[in-house]
């Protein structure tokens, strides 16, 4: 990674022991811009439980290096009382004493007795400020990080180890250091290895580079939700996307219940090619197609066709290719096809540019196999120079060459066999890129290849650090089970940000153009891409891979005068959109509705169509975002057919229509729900008895018509219809549930709401009856996420004439697995009545869960609750039982 304002450590990859064995290893850099002198105040560190998960622990381990600039001792992070509670303690560095080697770093339970937040303190004074720190949190079981030793550090989990001690824990980290020189605080949450769950970071002050802090933004189930969206939608331009589908860690044995165990964590790239390359052959070893991913477009970039041209700064660290600053060294490299002796070669011209100052220095390096040795080839090209040339190969068994006209061919040129050649033109980083053959060079100058798409993908290079990787020195093409060749230098982050970015086939001047970034149909890491789009990071950065300097993408912070650091763990599930309030219409001889809480309390109370008697169906949603829900009110039988949206702040219509013709007054049924996915509900209208399977959908905004068609394919049918919104697949957009009326079975009908047409659009299933085919009852319908999986189960009830009885299908075994599985099935009241049941779901306990409200039919007026944790199996009893309309047997409709 380069050196930055918002850069503060590089990463490197090191192993020790086994290969199947790594270790984190953090090296500091300095910040580089001048700063006042720092306050010496602590800083606090908040942390902020917003994972709905109560009953959950939630743990956290910390370490980092000696606070004493200069030394290399790592030790751990601790309260300054280990035997009580986090919250309210100052946190002590200790370095590791010897006999803790090979022991695990001590967890702490960061929100004992269901607490929702956490502080602690940490020095920042002087000699006390901390280097290169991880703060790793693990949801549902405590990490298992081993320390090796005082100089080496911690054992990090190994991602493409399934039999890592990590394996089947929730983790995610943050990482910071305190310079100690001025105390300036560095701290970002990475996602260069993997996304394990939504963290967030903030920081008073803000860095005004990265005011909103950093971080994901999205729930956890969102995170993979949209990540598969992401990838489907690139693959359908570019088919080789879908390889990165494979990101998505396959299941993990012993994972827990802890959401969905089939969507553990995202792998980075890397990680994901690290399992398709393992040897061990471990339970999950898998291929996976971008294990050579990038390799074409690195030939490409590599080997330009005759007449192709590639421009790049080599030298200055800000990539600003201005020729006249003294810090900027400029080569422009011409590919031709030339004739030296009897060979042809693919060749790149250099020429120097006049206006880049006095001499200047460049350098390359050859591997030596005999010695085991890479030696540096130095030389100059002044102002005056046309063109760059080596020296006589002959001289390439000495240790220094110099550069000289006319040593190769008469045109004074660089001969490159099949490759073109990229010099790095500092002097004090004498460092190659590409892969080239001198023109009767002896048997020892071996050819040096282009990166593997595995080091593009690895993203685990100190710049500049002429350490090999990856690739046989006499390779005629990249082998990646090999480790000597290598793509180092300054000028690797900017090859392999065009190569991650997909810009690397454009004009040089416009690699730093993010409107060209991940672009539809380019050779992309669309990891990265991913994580850098609106919606999902915090001002579209993130650490999708430490080339993110280019052109400001850094999701590092950098804080002057820090005091207070927030760090708020976000929603493992997506919020259901489910308030705790639900409205009850009367049934057949009132025209009453009342909007009630979960404790029966009532909120409101209307009578919305006058003197009308004949029953009001209800739904509720917020359709204004004021953080109130509002009440859906259309008629029952016996008028013309007419709907309205209350406002429940102030009563006042939002919208009314009368959504069939005059002439059909067998009332209506409504429902509402996010179908488009932009956080504001949809209002579906369908008719009663009497009316065919008709399903109106109305933009929740605009209240503009978006879909009018047959739920049911069956224009014959005048039974009626009734609707639900659920997110049954889990893509963030609820999906239209159409259930059949009286006198048809009881049939459902499923469409993708991402889908959702004018004219209905594709089906999730095939269309089946949800109870026996021979009944002709229909069924009502309503659905929401009962088990936090991140899949909305459907939920029916006997329509009238069948008994009330109830049946809970598991949302993810019937849109992924094609499976109807009940997870609950028992009757909502007495199983002799035969008036059928009403269904909504609401969040009745808090607990961002669906709980189940039934209402009863026609012979009472008895309304249910069932909470979440009750709805499985046959023995489901209600938690409140009561009359939602005193001395009326009229039934109830709840929504």
């Amino acid at each position: 990674m380069m050196s930055r304002p918002n850069s503060w450590f590089r990463r490197s990859w090191n192993r020790t022991g086994s290969s199947s064995h790594l270790r984190w290893r953090l090296s500091p850099l300095e910040h580089l811009e001048a700063r006042e002198v720092m306050s010496d105040s602590p800083i606090s560190f908040t942390f902020i439980n917003e994972t709905n998960l109560q009953n959950t622990p939630i743990f956290v381990a910390m370490y980092a290096k000696e606070p004493v600039q200069g030394s290399a001792n790592w030790g751990a992070i601790a309260p300054s009382n280990a035997a009580a509670p986090l919250n309210g303690q100052t946190m002590v560095f200790t370095p590791f004493d010897a006999s803790l080697n090979n022991t695990l770093l001590t967890n702490y339970e960061l929100f004992p007795n269901g607490a929702s937040s956490t502080t602690i303190t940490l020095p920042n004074t002087p000699g006390s400020r901390l280097d290169s720190a991880r703060i790793v949190i693990s949801v549902g079981g405590q990490s298992k990080l081993t320390i090796i030793n005082k100089d080496a550090g911690v054992s990090a989990p190994n991602l493409g180890n399934p039999d890592d001690p990590n394996a089947g824990i929730y983790y995610d980290f943050v990482e910071f250091t305190e310079r100690d020189s001025d105390g300036t605080l560095f701290i970002n949450t990475t996602q260069i290895d993997q996304v394990g769950f939504p963290l967030e970071v903030t920081s008073t002050p803000v860095d005004p580079n990265v005011p909103n802090g950093v971080g994901i933004q999205v729930s956890r189930q969102d995170l993979f939700n949209d990540f598969t969206n992401y990838i489907n939608s690139m693959g359908a331009v570019d088919p080789a996307a879908l390889g990165f589908l494979d990101c998505i860690s396959p299941t993990v044995v012993g994972a827990g219940n802890i959401g969905n165990p089939t969507t553990f964590r995202i792998l980075s790239p890397k990680d994901l090619v690290q399992i398709a390359r393992t040897t061990e052959n471990p339970p999950q070893a898998f291929t996976s197609s971008l294990t050579t991913y990038f390799d074409d477009a690195i030939k490409a970039l590599f080997r330009s066709p005759p007449g192709g041209s590639l421009t790049l700064n080599v030298g200055n660290p800000y990539p600003s290719l201005n020729p006249n600053d003294p810090q900027t060294y400029v080569f422009n490299g011409t590919a031709s096809t030339e004739t030296i002796g009897a060979q042809t070669y693919n060749v790149l011209r250099f020429v120097g540019d006049a206006n880049a100052g006095s001499l200047k220095d460049v350098a390359f390096t050859v591997y030596e196999p005999i010695f085991n040795i890479v030696r540096n080839i130095t030389g100059s090209i002044d102002q005056g120079s046309t063109t760059l040339t080596v020296a006589d190969a002959s001289q390439l068994s000495v240790g220094m060459f110099v550069f000289g006209p006319g040593i190769i061919g008469d045109n004074q040129i660089l001969a490159i066999n099949g490759n073109t050649l990229t010099l790095q033109g500092a002097s004090a980083n004498p460092i190659t890129n590409g892969a080239y053959t001198f023109s009767n060079a002896p048997s020892f100058v071996a050819n040096k290849l282009e990166s593997s798409g595995q080091m593009v993908f690895a993203c685990d290079g100190v710049f500049a650090d002429n350490v090999a990787r990856f690739g046989a020195p006499n390779d005629a093409a990249p082998d990646t089970n090999s480790l000597y060749s290598q793509i180092l230098a300054n000028l690797e982050n900017q090859l392999v940000s065009a190569l991650n970015r997909g810009v690397s086939d454009l004009n040089p001047s416009q690699w730093q153009d993010p409107t060209n970034y991940y672009r539809p149909g380019s050779k992309s890491n669309f990891y990265s891409g991913f994580l850098h789009q609106g919606g999902v990071s915090i001002g579209n950065q993130a650490y999708g891979f430490p080339y993110d300097d280019q052109a400001g993408f850094s999701s590092t912070m950098a804080i002057d005068n820090p005091t207070a650091i927030t760090i708020r763990l976000g929603a493992w599930t997506q919020s259901t959109a489910l308030t705790s309030q639900y409205a009850v219409g009367a049934g057949d001889g009132s025209g009453l509705v009342r909007l009630l809480n979960a404790d029966q309390t009532e909120a409101l109370t209307v009578t919305p169509f006058g003197a009308f008697t004949g029953g009001v169906r209800t739904a509720t949603a917020d359709f204004n975002n004021d953080g109130v829900p509002d009440l859906v009110v259309g008629t029952g039988p016996g008028r013309a057919t007419e709907v309205k949206v209350i406002d429940g702040k102030t009563q006042t219509e939002l919208f009314t229509i009368n959504p069939f013709e005059a002439s059909f007054t067998g009332g209506v049924y409504v429902a509402a729900g996010d179908i488009t996915g932009d956080g504001t509900p949809e209002l579906i209208i369908t008719p009663d008895e009497g009316g065919g399977p008709r399903v109106r959908v109305f933009d929740g905004t605009t209240f503009t018509q978006i879909a009018d068609f047959l739920g049911i394919d069956d224009p014959n049918f005048r039974g009626g219809v009734r609707a639900a919104v659920g997110d049954l697949d889990g893509d963030g957009h609820g999906d239209l549930i159409v259930m059949a009326g009286f006198g048809g079975g009881p049939r459902v009908a499923i469409y993708s709401g991402i889908s959702l047409a004018a004219n209905g659009g594709p089906k999730l299933v095939e269309d089946f009856f949800v109870f026996e085919e021979t009944l002709r009852n229909g069924a009502f319908v309503t659905s929401a996420d009962v088990n936090g999986d991140g899949y909305a189960e459907l939920v029916v009830g006997g329509g009238p004439g069948g008994g009330p009885r109830v049946s809970v299908f598991d949302g993810a075994d019937l849109v992924l697995r094609n499976q109807q599985t009940r997870t609950a099935d028992f009757f909502a009241g007495n199983a002799d009545s035969r008036d059928g049941v009403r269904l909504t779901m609401k969040d009745l306990d808090g607990d961002d869960l669906a709980d189940l409200v039934t209402g009863s039919g026609p012979g009472g007026a008895t309304v249910n609750h069932f909470l979440d944790s009750s709805l499985d199996g046959n023995a489901v009893t209600p938690s409140d039982t009561f009359d939602a309309f005193a001395d009326f047997t009229g039934g109830v409709f709840v929504g």
